[in-house]
Formats: structure tokens, C-alpha cells, sequence
């Protein structure tokens, strides 16, 4: 997705192809800055007005952001530069990208049901 609207903010820009990057790669740095900028904002919100747990959660996810920032920007950048190793890279970038996607599925998850199984809350049947 973020590769299909890059290409649209690339020429909507007029990116110009530059570091051995094309305009589209800019364009999806573009598009790939603006979402974790907003994740991080909500996140970083969310951190400021939460209880003590729910900050070590947030830490937590900020980190597992920046992890699945770096697969999804860094090694796709670095791809885009060295296309003679392209299948390798390939993997690294997108089984890093869906690695971090399921560590943050099951993190989240699994919190969700801890959160409903602790002592004290109303369990429904």
C-alpha cells in the first residue's frame, strides 16, 4: 500500500531521483514518515496519560515501532541500492517487516488477554 500511494506522492511532488534512490522510493520514505509519525504521536499521547503498566506497554510498542520502522524504511532503502542482491534482500526486508508485524500482533494480543484475565475483573462466560 505504502509503495502503491508513494508513487502518487512522488509525481504529485515532482521527486526527482537522487543517491541511487528513484522518485518512488522518496515518495514511499515520504509515505512510510508520515504514518509512524503519526503511530509515535499516538503513542507518544497515550504514554504521557497512562498509568505506570500501561507506560511499560507503551515503551514497549514504541520500540517494536522503531523495529518494524528499520525493516520497513532502512532495509528497503538499502535494497533499492543494491538490486544485484535483490532476493536476499528481499527476505530480510520482507520477512523482517512480517516478523515485527506478528511480534506486535501477539504482544498486543497477549496483553489484551492478560489484562482481562487479572484478578479483580469481571470475566464473562
Amino acid at each position: 500500500m505504502h509503495e502503491r500511494i508513494g508513487v502518487a506522492v512522488a509525481k504529485y511532488f515532482e521527486f526527482v531521483p537522487a543517491f541511487g534512490l528513484r522518485a518512488e522510493d522518496f515518495g514511499e520514505l515520504s509515505v512510510s514518515a508520515v504514518s509512524a509519525a503519526t503511530l509515535l504521536i499516538l503513542i507518544g499521547a497515550a504514554h504521557y496519560r497512562a498509568d505506570p503498566a500501561s507506560k511499560q506497554f507503551s515503551k514497549h510498542l514504541f520500540f517494536l515501532l522503531i523495529s518494524l520502522a528499520f525493516f520497513g524504511v532502512a532495509a528497503d532503502m538499502v535494497h533499492m541500492l543494491f538490486f544485484s542482491w535483490d532476493f536476499f534482500l528481499a527476505l530480510v526486508e520482507d520477512g523482517g517487516e512480517m516478523l515485527v508485524m506478528s511480534i506486535i500482533t501477539w504482544f498486543v494480543l497477549s496483553s489484551t488477554h492478560r489484562d482481562r484475565t487479572a484478578p479483580g475483573l469481571a470475566q464473562s462466560t
